[in-house]
Order: C-alpha cells, then structure tokens, then sequence
C-alpha cells in the first residue's frame, strides 16, 4: 500500500492531539475542578505566596494552618524558615498564566485566592500552551530525520500510547508534560545551534538549559547528548576540545544565561534558609547501591514498559537507529542508560501515587528519535511492516486503554500487584475482591533503603462491622450528605476487638461518588477514639488527598489506619465515621472493612 509522504501527516496528528485535548476538557469540566494537588501544592506555592500574599518567607500560614494547606506544605529549615520544598522552575512556565487569571479573579469578582476557577482555568491552559509548543517542535525535530508518515506515527504513538496521555490531561499541572515540550525545543535547537550558532540560539539553549535543571535537577543529564552531539559532529578528542575553544564566549553565554535562571532560587533559600543550596527533601534521598531498575521497567507496581508498553520501540530503536541519527545516537544511548539507574535508585522508585513510570517522560523528546527509527527501521520491510502492524496497533491501543482505566482506579494508583493487574486486565469494570489484591509501599521503609517495599502481610481479612451498627441510627448500603446532613452515622467499636485480632492495619473502604469537584479538606474520614471521660483524639483522613476522586463517577476510596498507634492505648472506643464540609452532595455506598496481620 502506498503512502503518500508529501501530505503533512504530521500537522494532522498534532491536530488530533489538540482536538483530544479540548474534548477532553470540556467534557471533564476541568474548569471546575481542583488541578492543585499534589505536588503541584510546591511548585505552584511560588506563585500566590509573592502575588496574593506578599510573602515567600510563609510566616501569614502560622496563622492559620488549615486555611492554607490547600496552597502551602512547607518544609522547617534548620534555621526555623518555612520552605517550599520543590525548586520554582515551573513557576515561571506558570507564572504569565497565573499573571492573567489574577487580574480576571480581580476584575470578575472571584475570590482572589490562587485557587478559585479564573486561576483553574489559566493553568490548565498553560499546560495546553506548552503541550503545543512541544508538539510544534518535536515534529520540527523529527523531520530533521525521517518523512512525514514516520513523523506522524511516532507522535501519535508517544502520545496516546503512552503516560504522557494522563499527564497533559488528568494531572497535566506536574512537571512532566512542560519537561517534554521544553526538551523537544532543546533537541531541536541543539541541531540548528551546530548548524549556525546565532546569538538567539545561544541565548535560548542556555535559557532551556536553566529552566529544565531548574524544574527538575535530575535532568543536568541531558546536557550529556549536547555534549556527545558536539563530540561525534568534530570526529576527534583534539577537534572537539579546538571547537569549544574557538567557541569559549558562545559558551560562557549560555553558562552564564543557565545560572541567570537559577539565581532567583538561589536568593529564595538564602532568604529563608540561610544558605544560598539548600536540600529540602530532608531524609529523602538516592541509594544508588541499590537501584530498582527492573522494578521500575517491568514490575506490576509501577513498570514504564508495562503502563507505556508501545514505548518498547524507543528501546529497540537505540539499537537500529544506526547512521539516521547518527550524532545524537551515543548520547541517547549514555543518557538513556545513566537517567535509568538514577531515576529508580530514587528512594520512591515507583514515584508515589501515580500513573507509570511518570519520570521517564521527561526523555520522550529524547526517546522520539529511536522510536521513530525503530518505525522505520519495520517500513523498510514489507513483511516485518505487516508483521508490525497488528502488534505496534495493540500496544498503542492497550497504552492509551491503560490510561482510562486508570482514571477510572482501575489502576491503582500505587499499590497495583500481579494478582490486580491481570483481574482488570483489559476490564471496564472492576474485579471482585480486587482491593484485596492491592499492596500500598511501607514509605517508612523506603526512605531507610530497606530493600522490602511494600508492607509485608497476610491477605486482608474481613471485618463483621454490621453488629457493630446503632440501631437507632444505623449504617444504610448507600449514605447521602448533603447541605443539612454533614456528618454520616458512626460504628462503634470496642478497641479490645480490634487488638484481640492482632491486627495490624485496619481499612476502611468505600464507593464515592460526587456532583462536584471535591477540593483539599472537603471531605474527611473520622477516626474517633473515646474512652469513659469522653473524646481522648480525633484522627482524620482527607478524601481528596488520599484517592483519586471523579465527578459524577463511582470512586473507589480507601483510608486506613494503623493499630498498633498510642491512640489504641489510651482509648476504650473508635469511632468511625465521615465529615463533609462542602456544600455539595456526596454519596457513599458498597463499603466495608477489612484488616490485616503482620506474619
């Protein structure tokens, strides 16, 4: 079959991609939602801390925790300072968004708080912005090297078949879908710099530079294909070290322009910290004696190539790419390599509560060029082509299925195991008993490099909460709360129950489903532990921050709570039951309880 390659292919994919893009924010009404969360909370806390509130050093959150934990989580400095944890490289992709939604919440009435829907709206279209802008230059990077249908393909088939699907779209404020777009202009500009080393050009790839170290520092190891780029262009150790003498200035510029970016943050912590580098992470940190680099490729958990499975050809093109990106081919190979063993020797390998590998987006502009090799690596064969075909059509279909199914917590969002992976495997809805097939990772063990990631226990085990049911107020099989009922009825239960199981961990988990977006401390579930003098504590677990909640879908919710805490002993009673705080009505349904113990 013949394919005309004239015809801009490529234009129409990215056109597909856009139209996706704007279906699917209308039809998810990401107007109304709460899009700061997560991490998001650190790199956008910039932003409102110096325009809203006038203060970076965070001192007004004292007044008030509560009120301001939806904008800020800061870290203590050893010097007393509150300190936001993540570095503000991303604010200033955010901050002329952030700019015009101040002024629209000023100027139409909404509350001028960083989170209201003018400040929604604007960072949900800067994520739009940049995804185009990546786009636009990831295929100007690939028509350097292959044809239209080549191009075409590979940015369809790293879009929807992999997990940079969900994070443009469903978590699209993280850094890593700005990271694709920013290093789909560097690779571009690295080849037109070589080929005419204009002022503009210097300017920009030192201004890129800056900003992708300074999102997210792992990535000074991209510099690694710019530097094997010059190194394989010059043929010679001698010729490469003459070219960068001859060109000293052009790239004293651009260090000097990659540490322009960085001095703002350099200011920041010495204001607030003392010291002009400052690690915020505290006890997180690297065990490079122990990656997890099969764990983070392969395993049920969180394996790029199992949750992106069409990015596979990334991977077999490093070794076909041969001399149709031949100067850029050792670097990829090296930095592929290398950013492997960095990313999953991370104490989270498996990076929290996410969709897949999320850190290897961060190479996809990289890894677009073996992708597409590998394209055309099957194209030159009219039989491996058809042999391809069928193959290269199911991954790029499962990738993108994977995507919805784990919008749907279908995928767990960080405890997915064997046993829960195939019981939904291609499934729109989901397996029974699956929740007690889902192992959450022992974070208390992972920041200690303890090589046993996950809690090590017994199948959960179910608990009779229904004798424990007040009559007079009972548990019905679907709770409603609304403006004029915030609190549901409450189970009761004994504490010596509880301990006479030796369990270790109890859950709680339920169906939520929601009209509205449910936003940081809507939402929570009460633990309640009372003894004959009354309430000794109160324990809560907010909603929004611990699952993944939809609109107007059936959610699966999960708290938990862990026994063997001081609350247990010095209380008679728990109390278990949900508070709402938002006006808008919840439904909870199909819950249940479960425990489990430690072998």
């Amino acid at each position: 079959m013949e394919i005309n390659t004239q015809t801009s292919w490529s234009k129409y994919a990215i056109w597909t991609i856009i139209l996706f893009w704007l279906a699917f924010f209308i039809n998810e009404k990401e107007w109304l939602k709460q899009n700061v969360v997560w991490d998001v909370i650190f790199y956008y806390g910039y932003l409102p801390a110096k325009f809203i509130f006038h203060d970076l050093s965070l001192k007004f959150t004292l007044t008030d925790v509560n009120k301001f934990h939806s904008l800020f989580i800061p870290e203590l400095a050893p010097n007393g300072g509150l300190v936001i944890k993540t570095t503000m490289g991303l604010s200033f992709l955010y901050a002329p968004f952030f700019l015009i939604a101040n002024f629209c919440a000023k100027a139409f009435g909404y509350p001028v708080d960083g989170l209201s829907m003018p400040y929604q709206v604007g960072l949900m279209a800067s994520a739009f912005f940049y995804l185009i802008i990546g786009l636009v230059f990831i295929r100007k990077l690939l028509r350097l090297y292959f044809d239209e249908v080549t191009t075409a393909l590979t940015i369809i088939g790293i879009y929807f078949g992999s997990n940079l699907l969900w994070y443009t779209t469903g978590e699209a404020l993280m850094s890593h879908g700005y990271l694709f777009s920013i290093t789909a202009i560097y690779f571009y500009l690295i080849v037109k710099w070589f080929e005419r080393e204009t002022f503009l050009q210097t300017f920009l790839l030192g201004l890129l530079i800056g900003l992708m170290i300074l999102i997210r520092p792992t990535m000074v190891l991209l510099l690694l294909p710019f530097i094997f780029y010059i190194c394989q262009k010059n043929g010679s150790i001698s010729n490469f070290l003459k070219y960068l003498w001859e060109r000293k200035w052009k790239f004293l510029l651009m260090i000097f322009i990659c540490f322009l970016v960085a001095v703002p943050q350099l200011i920041y912590w010495k204001k607030i910290t003392g010291n002009y580098l400052f690690f915020s992470y505290n006890e997180e940190r690297f065990y490079f004696n122990h990656p997890h680099i099969l764990d983070g490729l392969f395993s049920y958990r969180k394996g790029w190539l199992l949750y992106s499975p069409l990015m596979a050809l990334s991977v077999f093109g490093l070794f076909v790419m041969k001399n149709k990106v031949k100067d850029f081919k050792i670097g990829i190979i090296t930095t592929f390599f290398i950013s492997i063993y960095v990313f999953f020797s991370w104490w989270t390998w498996w990076f929290g509560g996410s969709y897949g590998s999320r850190p290897m987006i961060d190479l996809y502009a990289m890894l677009a060029l073996p992708f597409a090799a590998s394209i055309d690596f099957f194209r030159m064969n009219k039989k491996r082509f058809y042999f391809f075909i069928p193959i290269a059509a199911f991954l790029l279909f499962l990738g993108a299925f994977q995507n919805w199914q784990y919008k749907h917590g279908l995928i767990h969002f960080e405890g997915n195991t064997k046993k829960s992976y195939w019981q939904n495997f291609l499934r729109t809805t989901m397996g029974e008993n699956w929740w007690d097939n889902i192992e959450r990772p022992d974070y208390d063990s992972a920041v200690l490099g303890i090589e046993s990631v996950v809690k090590v226990g017994n199948h959960r085990i179910g608990f009779d909460w229904k004798k424990y049911e007040n009559p007079i107020h009972p548990l019905f099989p679907t709770v409603i709360l609304n403006s004029d009922n915030l609190y549901s009825s409450s189970l009761k239960i004994p504490l010596k129950d509880l301990l006479d199981l030796k369990a270790d961990m109890i859950y709680f988990n339920a169906f939520l489903k929601c009209e509205e977006s449910i936003k940081i401390e809507d939402v929570f579930f009460i633990f309640s532990f009372e003894n004959d003098s009354g309430v000794v504590s109160i324990t809560n677990r907010d909603l929004a921050l611990s699952n993944n909640i939809k609109i107007s879908e059936w959610s699966p919710i999960e708290v938990k709570m862990k026994v063997d805490s001081t609350n247990f002993q010095n209380a008679t009673f728990l109390n278990l039951f949900v508070h709402k705080v938002s006006k808008s009505k919840m439904i909870f349904k199909d819950y249940s309880i479960t425990y489990n113990v430690l072998k």
